[in-house]
């Protein structure tokens, strides 16, 4: 946030893959509007896609479920390559 402001940057989007429980973690600013986002990963005709949300309500039911399960199998796939590395 600080190198945003000093590079005077008024609006910020914040997204992380699959996650939005960085939002919680901001500090206030009111010289910065932070705009809440998430990318999303997923998977279209065999293609890796990477889609962004902003201004998303993080409260969204739907929604938090939906990145429950995108963070679950990111702790899959974890898993997975450790064991493949062992």
């Amino acid at each position: 946030m600080e190198r945003a402001l000093a590079n005077g940057i008024t609006h910020l989007a914040i997204t992380d893959h699959d996650c939005s429980d960085v939002h919680a973690d901001l500090e206030s600013c009111p010289e910065l509007s932070i705009i809440k986002g998430v990318e999303i990963s997923c998977a279209w005709q065999n293609h890796e896609l990477h889609i962004v949300g902003l201004c998303i309500n993080t409260r969204h039911s739907q929604l938090e479920k939906l990145l429950a399960t995108q963070q679950d199998k990111r702790r899959q796939r974890v898993h997975h390559m450790n064991d493949k590395l062992a």
